[in-house]
Formats: structure tokens, C-alpha cells, sequence
């Protein structure tokens, strides 16, 4: 099992979750690989959902894992 994928199936195994949700912001490039390196399905763009520190909106992608 890749390292990536151990909190995904902790919360499957140990706490019986069905679905694992992860959600960062469109820039974070790093982020985006994670969720696409273990597996995790884009579900959606949030369009202007955050502030950035400087006051700017940002997107937020919206990642899921099902069991």
C-alpha cells in the first residue's frame, strides 16, 4: 500500500467511512497531485469559494475516495 492511500483506508477500515473528502485550493499543484495520486475522484470546481491572504478569490477543487 502506497503511504498516500493509509489515511484513506484507516478511516475505511477503523472507523467503517464510506467516503474520504479531500479539498484544496485550484492553485496548490502539489495538492492536486496528492488527490489524484491515490486515487481520489475530481467531483468539482467551487468557483470564487475562498479568500487568498491577499483578499483575491480563489477555487477550491473538491476531491472524493469511496470505499
Amino acid at each position: 500500500m502506497k503511504k498516500e492511500d493509509a489515511l484513506a483506508n484507516y478511516a475505511f477500515c477503523n472507523f467503517g467511512e464510506k467516503r474520504v473528502e479531500a479539498i484544496c485550493d485550484d492553485l496548490n499543484a502539489p495538492g492536486v497531485r496528492v488527490c489524484e495520486r491515490t486515487g481520489m475522484q475530481l467531483e468539482g470546481v467551487l468557483r470564487q469559494e475562498r479568500r487568498a491572504p491577499d483578499g483575491s478569490l480563489r477555487n477550491a477543487r473538491i476531491y472524493s475516495k469511496l470505499a
